[in-house]
């Protein structure tokens, strides 16, 4: 405009921009014969016809074929499109093309299914040869020799010392290194596979191998923390490490985005669920167990496709263990639990297990290990808020390791000195016929040769063989009521202390040694009191089983992991029977404990049950962004089709979502706020960066070019219970609200919108409940699980 171009038709033509050279004769003629020029206008052309022939090419590209009227408007010079591959000539290739194995994003997820299984199964066998045949074997060895020459004072100091070594250096780790590997690990799992990004915990690769070292040095430290969990979380950080590794090579080397194996964040939460099964799977060598733990507690959203590559994964990880554990030496310990068949396995029958009446008393187990449980949940969340007010301090890293060293001490007393005031006992006749048996693991502590210290058996040996000894069945090994219970006080004890400390640990292991030794318990008193040819051992898994639903509250992966940790499907009746009674009982007072941590730690987890404050209210009652209806409210934040590099650098510092609606035109007066699309954040961040190293001068940009085209959006009538659910079926992270009966972006509702109205909902109830109660009104129903969880909160 400032230097006032000729208005002839050559002078257009003539111009470097090669893009005029484009234009359709009626359209540079129509520009000849104008007498004055808007320029704003002849540029939004070029603009118009860029982002067309870009869309037009990628869709050529993507779809392989050409899309009707391109050549008629760009001309002869439009590329040609992409010919149609052959069809298939061989056998082999029609059976690859029918099955989808011809498609290469087909084929790179098979592939990386398979190498997530190899890997899951290879660190499941570092941590374990790590954790039990380097530093646990080396401890005990030491120990056991100074208990044969007497010195249990000096064994007690070494086992302390060496104890109090591991698991502080375990915590150092994770503290100075790793603060995002303390815990268990799942409750963070969980949380990234319900949506929310916690990317920098997952995708460092230092995470795995600190992590992995300091659950190693847990294990062999003799706590009763089980490594399954950790291991699960290692193996899903694994991952993601890989998904962001291939989808940046994939872009550097310029694979077209059709082609592209991570399109979107639902291929890495898929692969990240797929990891998950079989890090479990190789932790307990058992896949199916793996995969129904994976659907029942820590992914949220689940396919038919995801469940087959679950399974894929799950077996060969499985199979790496078990042909490592075959291969390798008697004494190598990488497997898990090796326990002796019951049921059809073993040639015995329902009325040789367990009787009818027995149904009875494994109602009363499940009920009393659902109190049990909850007792677990309330201590273990009240230690943990007090912990979080102590760390707040200005050395709370000393209180951290100081904690850790106390317990570890504790621990050592219990395990070393408590057995010493257990009196020695021979072996019976039958005991000493299986002496020699791999699956049964005595302990003479300091008894004379030929007599065992029962307590001794159960604290001095590795976790396995412990478990191993208490399924081991009254004709090979038979404790008294008193050693059994003795060691459930004693696991329980140390449990509780333990679970949230900065020590990554597992639950699934210590609470099957405690549910099964509480188990036993009671079947010996049964045996002595009621019916002398009662099964110890059935009690014992029904223990096992009641604790793990009280505690987890999963039925359907726990009655599979001790279906096949005792290669039994007899049992899968009374199984199911004891963990249903439990879990209700356990739901009708606490929640479970990784719900309670969830809360604790602050981790947006949106849960299956849909809170009952959400049936009556809309999603724009959610929403903390939504368009003003008065001038006291900011707007939502949106960018236009076209905007400025300013405001986009500046929503991407200022605001925190990971997505942001495209609107027709944020500059107007009016805005149009019609929705056009949705961009990303990582999109957008990439477009900046290609603009500012082309050193163009303009400062507009075209978010259109990089924006999705049809996004989800509802109106801001819709109900927020169908939200919620959407959110966790789908694995959505944010969605766009619009206002009724048009396509005027209205706000944005996000996961953290969700959460936060989640918790002031339920603890206004709480207030009400409260006041109702201290008014004298009568006091409203019981609250759900999720009323529980805001009020822990």
């Amino acid at each position: 405009k400032d230097e006032q171009e000729p208005t002839s038709t050559a002078s257009i033509v003539d111009k470097d921009d090669p893009l005029f050279q484009r234009l359709t004769p009626q359209q540079l003629e129509h520009i000849g014969i104008c007498e004055s020029y808007d320029w704003d206008q002849i540029y939004d052309l070029k603009r118009h016809m860029e982002v067309t022939a870009k869309r037009v090419e990628d869709r050529k590209r993507r779809f392989k074929l050409d899309t009707p009227g391109a050549t008629e408007f760009f001309g002869t010079d439009a590329p040609e499109p992409t010919p149609a591959p052959p069809p298939p000539s061989t056998l082999l290739g029609k059976f690859l093309a029918s099955t989808g194995f011809a498609n290469r994003v087909t084929n790179m997820k098979n592939v990386f299914t398979v190498i997530i299984g190899l890997a899951s199964g290879l660190i499941g066998i570092i941590i374990g040869y790590l954790a039990v045949n380097v530093f646990q074997s080396i401890k005990l060895g030491l120990v056991e020799s100074l208990i044969r020459q007497g010195d249990l004072f000096w064994a007690f100091i070494f086992y302390a010392a060496i104890s109090s070594v591991l698991s502080v250096g375990a915590a150092a780790l994770i503290i100075l290194k790793a603060p995002a590997a303390n815990g268990s690990g799942l409750v963070e799992t969980r949380a990234y596979l319900n949506g929310a990004m916690l990317t920098s915990q997952l995708e460092a690769p230092a995470f795995l191998a600190f992590k992995g070292l300091a659950i190693a040095l847990v294990v062999a430290s003799g706590l009763p923390l089980g490594r399954e969990t950790p291991i699960m979380h290692i193996c899903a950080g694994f991952a993601c490490c890989a998904c962001q590794w291939w989808a940046q090579h994939e872009k550097k080397i310029g694979v077209p985005p059709a082609d592209r194996l991570f399109k979107s964040d639902r291929e890495r939460i898929e692969f990240t669920t797929i990891a998950s099964a079989a890090g479990l799977a190789a932790a307990f060598r058992a896949p199916f167990a793996g995969v129904a733990f994976v659907f029942e507690v820590v992914a949220t959203h689940w396919s038919l496709e995801t469940c087959n590559r679950c399974m894929i994964a799950a077996a060969v990880a499985a199979l790496v263990v078990c042909y490592v554990a075959g291969t390798s030496s008697p004494d190598a310990r990488f497997d898990t639990i090796r326990l002796d068949s019951m049921g059809h396995a073993s040639g015995m029958q329902y009325s040789t297990l367990f009787r009818i009446w027995e149904m009875f008393l494994i109602v009363a187990v499940g009920a009393v290990s659902g109190l049990v449980g909850s007792v677990y949940v309330l201590a273990a969340s009240f230690l943990d808020k007090q912990r979080k007010l102590v760390r707040q301090g200005k050395h709370g890293y000393i209180w951290v390791l100081g904690e850790v060293l106390v317990l570890t001490i504790l621990s050592a007393v219990l395990h070393v000195l408590v057995p010493a005031a257990w009196s020695c006992r021979r072996l019976s006749d039958s005991e000493a016929a299986n002496v020699m048996s791999q699956h049964v693991h005595w302990h003479q502590f300091t008894c004379p040769e030929g007599q065992i210290n029962e307590l001794a058996s159960l604290t001095l040996v590795y976790q396995e063989p412990a478990l191993n000894n208490l399924f081991a069945g009254s004709n090979v090994m038979q404790l008294q009521a008193t050693t059994y219970s003795t060691y459930c006080v004693i696991l329980f004890i140390q449990l509780v202390f333990l679970s949230g400390t900065v020590l990554p640990n597992g639950l699934v292991l210590p609470t099957i040694l405690i549910g099964a030794s509480f188990g036993a318990a009671l079947g010996v008193a049964v045996q002595t009191w009621i019916h002398a040819g009662v099964s110890v051992r059935f009690y014992a898994l029904m223990g096992a089983a009641g604790a793990l639903s009280a505690v987890i509250r999963a039925t359907i992966s726990m009655t599979i992991v001790l279906m096949e940790l005792v290669a039994s499907s007899i049992m899968a009746a009374p199984i199911m029977l004891c963990t249903v009674t439990a879990k209700i009982v356990g739901n009708a007072l606490t929640p479970s404990i990784y719900d309670t941590n969830s809360v604790l730690k602050g981790l947006p987890t949106l849960l299956m049950e849909v809170p009952r404050s959400f049936y009556d209210r809309t999603v724009s009652e959610v929403a903390r962004e939504i368009y003003p209806d008065d001038d006291e409210q900011p707007p939502p934040v949106v960018v236009g089709a076209t905007d400025t590099l300013d405001w986009i650098e500046k929503i991407l510092a200022v605001s925190r979502h990971n997505g942001f609606p495209v609107v027709a035109d944020r500059t107007s007066s009016p805005p149009d706020m019609t929705l056009r699309g949705l961009a990303r954040r990582a999109e957008l961040e990439e477009l900046v960066r290609k603009v500012k190293l082309s050193g163009m001068c303009t400062n507009e940009v075209e978010v259109s070019t990089v924006m999705e085209m049809s996004p989800w959006f509802v109106e801001v009538t819709a109900p927020a219970h169908r939200i919620w659910t959407w959110f966790i079926r789908m694995g959505m992270r944010h969605l766009v609200m619009v206002k009724e009966g048009s396509q005027e972006v209205a706000g944005m509702v996000t996961r953290h919108d969700l959460f936060e109205a989640f918790q002031k909902w339920e603890d206004d109830e709480e207030e009400e409940e409260e006041e109702s109660k201290s008014g004298g009104t009568p006091q409203s129903p019981a609250g759900s699980q999720h009323s529980k969880m805001a009020h822990m909160y």
